[in-house]
């Protein structure tokens, strides 16, 4: 009597379609999340004159690239006024200081000087902070993002490759906005008119 009611309950036709459906994907191989791919790190005229001028002509040091990012709508929204910056994307954290790690982490937020594309320092400082998300956390360049994007719209736009760099000077953490489509000489000018420094 047991055995032809196990027989009776194992028919596909008498199980329930949603019993079906978890016993014959269960038997099949899991298929693997597609890792989104990274775009190789690039490096032009525009990188190299970039850490040419930080080390040379601002005296800048430890430069380093944070991230290698496309900018996308919500970067350049004025309702977003925010540079995002996922970390799962972050090429170094080594870019800060254990204290500057720990306040972060306690929810403070840094102020720092930013060198636009076209090596002029932006007159507003930024504010990096981090941001909790449900899937990753995000550094963001966020208060003055606005004013920066507007005076410098010609090289930051939708779909555009930049890369974030940061650096030192005089011991203070400062970033450098890279914009790797420009390759037409954009810095020879910039070069002739030394960055103002704050």
């Amino acid at each position: 009597m047991f055995e032809e009611k196990m027989k009776l309950f194992a028919r596909q036709d008498v199980l329930p379609k949603k019993v079906i459906d978890i016993i014959t994907n269960s038997e099949r191989p899991k298929k693997k999340r597609k890792m989104q791919e990274r775009a190789p790190i690039m490096s032009n005229q525009v990188t190299q004159r970039l850490k040419q001028f930080i080390t040379n002509e601002i005296n800048g040091k430890e430069a380093k690239l944070v991230i290698q990012k496309k900018l996308y709508a919500s970067d350049l929204k004025k309702s977003q006024n925010r540079l995002n910056m996922p970390m799962k994307q972050v090429e170094t954290h080594d870019f800060l200081t254990e204290n500057e790690k720990r306040d972060l982490k306690n929810k403070k937020e840094l102020e720092v000087p930013l060198l636009g594309p076209r090596l002029q320092m932006h007159n507003e400082p930024m504010v990096l902070k981090i941001w909790h998300m449900n899937s990753t956390d995000n550094y963001v360049l966020k208060t003055n993002w606005n004013n920066f994007v507007k005076k410098n719209e010609e090289d930051l736009k939708k779909d555009r490759m930049i890369q974030v760099w940061s650096f030192r000077r005089e011991e203070q953490l400062r970033f450098a906005i890279a914009c790797l489509e420009r390759v037409d000489g954009q810095n020879d000018d910039a070069l002739q008119h030394p960055a103002v420094l704050n």
